[in-house]
């Protein structure tokens, strides 16, 4: 198999918009509906899965590789990009074999025209046009990451990793393993590679994703499911990243609404307003008070269920939103995380004969968030009961 890039990263599109739509399976109309909606300098991102289960599969791949090759020509750039999907992945296996074995019965064969995948057409291409798709498939990444102020992923069934690690691979030039890479085009619960709960929380770095019908928004770790079933319902959820809008396109203007779609799309414009009422805090977040700034972590922090899982989500937006405060707020906002007596993250669950919560200064989360906040304290272990205050008071005078 061909060197490729697993993940690859794209700068912010100053010029345009960005837009994102769920698994196309095949569904001419609906891309040629969304194609329809860019302007000149915008951007189309599909979640993967494009081919199988639809009439037009071949017709779909023909159209995006055309429409690239055509602005490359030109002179400008390509406009639509997608991720692998497992439906690619089908693809590959029975190509690989058949090229590299064509005189051998093709062991895949039953697996990619199983009434559950429906990728006939595959099986009755010639074998140039099977090269040629071939190659268009082994070029895909399986996470596209757009940057900028308001950046996101593209993966086809969940994020495999972290932000954290996302970005030290970018920055290391490291790739994703196999296991990694087959997260990110299968996972599912209730398979042998169930969905990651662990890696990511409400204020990671939002993800677009796909492979499981109306999967709808997987709030504790930012992912938001935009496969509408295009193949069957006809329709498809189309996001504009940019202007934080979704909408469902059809094949039919006419065609009877889809109550199941629509209450996704509903919830899905939700999350895009509410994450709009949270760029607009973040601009202006210099002229809020520790409250405030706590308030509007907590707000993010109440879509996580578990208290751990609330806490790593309040660490996380904290780190996000640190390099926006000035020192002093910095400042302000400790002091106030330790003067409240029973904040979230003091909370910690204390193993005695009876299991209960109690709240101490001296919990990990507490000594994590001076250590955002103050930069340059190390070394926080928990010890004699006033230890985070005497360095949080050190730190202070230091400044």
């Amino acid at each position: 198999m061909h060197p490729r890039k697993k993940f690859i990263s794209l700068e912010k599109n100053t010029a345009g918009h960005d837009f994102t739509i769920g698994d196309i399976h095949g569904n001419l109309n609906i891309l040629k509906r969304a194609i329809d909606q860019l302007s000149e300098n915008d951007r189309l991102f599909f979640v993967g899965d494009l081919t199988d289960k639809g009439q037009h599969s071949q017709a779909v791949l023909d159209r995006i590789l055309e429409h690239n090759k055509l602005r490359v020509d030109n002179g400008r750039k390509p406009q639509l990009f997608a991720v692998r999907g497992n439906h690619e992945e089908l693809f590959l296996r029975y190509a690989d074999f058949r090229i590299e074995h064509p005189d051998k019965p093709n062991p895949h064969k039953a697996i990619l025209v199983h009434p559950k995948n429906r990728g006939e057409w595959a099986t009755q291409l010639n074998n140039d046009d099977l090269k040629k798709y071939r190659r268009y498939f082994r070029s895909l990444p399986d996470i596209i990451h757009v940057d900028g102020d308001d950046p996101f992923h593209v993966v086809h069934a969940d994020m495999p990793v972290s932000d954290r690690q996302l970005a030290r691979m970018f920055r290391d030039n490291l790739q994703l393993n196999r296991t990694q890479r087959y997260h990110a085009r299968w996972a599912r619960n209730g398979t042998d590679m169930p969905l990651a709960e662990n890696i990511r929380n409400a204020a990671s770095i939002p993800a677009y994703c796909g492979h499981t019908i109306f999967g709808g928004i997987r709030y504790e770790t930012n992912h938001l499911n935009l496969d509408s079933g295009a193949y069957k319902t006809k329709q498809a959820l189309f996001v504009d990243h940019t202007e934080g809008q979704c909408y469902i396109l059809k094949t039919n203007r006419n065609a009877k609404s889809n109550q199941e779609i629509e209450k996704i799309c509903l919830r899905i414009q939700d999350e895009l307003d509410f994450r709009q009422r949270r760029r607009v805090f973040c601009a202006e977040i210099r002229r809020k008070t520790p409250q405030e700034i706590n308030e509007h972590i907590l707000d993010l922090v109440t879509r996580a269920s578990s208290i751990e899982k609330q806490k790593e989500t309040y660490l996380t937006e904290l780190e996000n939103i640190s390099p926006l405060l000035s020192e002093d707020q910095k400042d302000e906002l400790l002091h106030f995380l330790v003067q409240q007596r029973e904040h979230l993250l003091k909370k910690e669950r204390h193993f005695g004969w009876l299991r209960f919560h109690r709240h101490s200064i001296q919990t990990r989360s507490m000594h994590i968030a001076a250590n955002i906040l103050c930069d340059g304290i190390q070394n926080y272990q928990p010890a004699k009961g006033a230890e985070l205050t005497r360095h949080i008071t050190e730190f202070s005078r230091r400044r």
